[in-house]
């Protein structure tokens, strides 16, 4: 298993939970030139530590070489984390890598970090005119989750040189919206990312369109991107606003477009997990039977014994990263998709089997 693991803009503490979780239980890491030194403190002493950092002038390893790394360590039944400074989605090649690995037939998850790119907000602007002392903690935006957890990087080397952020929901105090769609719909080669714009969407993609952005341009819509409940559509984006309504996604939701779209059908992971998509009824009667009197720790023991008897040690790893942990439905989603879910159920004496309903 390969993850593909955001590290941030440089300061340890910006670090997702996920990732950090991933650290401390993977057996691999190959990591960047801009990672932090203290993440790696996070990994077990045993783990190898990969160093493929590349700096202007200097690649300590070519690009393909590194994709051999991940998909070799891989196949020789390792948990791979590749640590990639920033987002992996955004100018840092995860879309590459992502692909390599799913034509070597090895599963990878995609867990999204802090870009660099984020700033301060109009709330930062507000103190600081006030002088008020303040700090800004910036956190992974819906985009970065929409394009990690869709399939869909936001950059690609050979396509996307450019990512724009959009709201399609201005201010309305302002009167008369002042974003010119139609000037955006004439940039070549770029990614346009919307943020709240499915109350008007047919009216955005129309003025699109009228700018000069080719009705056949691919497009994706990610609703509750990273969730259990999450749901995505893509189409040209002539008949992206059919697609949306036919089906019935609403907000909160996220708008990819570009030609990066297209690279859903073949990196689309998250929503191909097993027993993606009925995780709501099974993951609260396991929830509900992990936390039953007397239960919750035998559950745990009972669950990861089951899986490493089953071959599956990775996911007992994971379960045991999930212990205490499954307090939201969405959170035992996560525990429902792994490979030998059934089994963590039949290991725990919950032995009816997930079923579709």
């Amino acid at each position: 298993m390969v993850y593909l693991v955001g590290a941030g803009p440089g300061d340890p503490g910006l670090i997702t939970v996920r990732a950090r979780e991933l650290l401390e239980r993977c057996d691999v890491v190959v990591y960047d030139y801009l990672v932090h030194p203290a993440l790696l403190a996070s990994c077990r002493p045993e783990v190898r530590r990969i160093y493929v950092g590349k700096k202007a002038g200097f690649h300590s390893r070519p690009q393909d070489e590194i994709e051999e790394i991940l998909v070799r360590e891989a196949k020789a039944g390792h948990s791979v984390v590749r640590l990639k400074g920033g987002d992996p989605f955004v100018f840092g090649r995860g879309g590459e890598e992502l692909e390599a690995c799913r034509e070597a037939g090895i599963s990878c998850d995609v867990v999204p970090g802090v870009t660099a790119a984020l700033a301060a907000s109009e709330e930062a602007r507000r103190l600081a005119a006030a002088g008020i002392p303040f700090a800004i903690v910036p956190g992974v935006t819906a985009a970065l989750a929409a394009g990690a957890y869709g399939g869909v990087p936001l950059t690609l080397r050979n396509t996307s040189a450019s990512v724009v952020f959009l709201t399609g929901h201005e201010d309305p105090s302002k009167g008369v919206p002042t974003t010119d769609w139609r000037r955006f719909g004439a940039l070549p080669d770029a990614t346009l990312v919307i943020y709240m714009a499915m109350g008007h969407l047919r009216q955005v993609l129309q003025e699109l369109q009228a700018g000069g952005l080719d009705a056949a341009t691919p497009a994706v819509v990610v609703q509750w991107a990273s969730l259990g409940r999450q749901r995505s559509v893509a189409a040209p984006v002539r008949k992206l606003a059919d697609a949306v309504d036919k089906a019935e996604l609403t907000a909160p939701a996220i708008v990819i477009i570009g030609d990066v779209a297209k690279e859903r059908e073949a990196l689309g992971w998250f929503e191909r997990l097993p027993l993606f998509g009925r995780h709501r009824r099974q993951g609260l009667a396991f929830k509900a039977h992990l936390a039953g009197a007397g239960r919750v720790n035998a559950g745990h023991d009972a669950a990861q014994g089951g899986l490493a008897t089953a071959g599956l040690a990775h996911q007992a790893d994971h379960f045991a990263g999930l212990h205490g942990q499954v307090d939201t439905v969405d959170r035992v989603h996560h525990l429902l998709a792994l490979p030998g879910a059934e089994q963590i159920g039949q290991a725990c004496g919950h032995v009816q089997r997930f079923d579709k309903t």
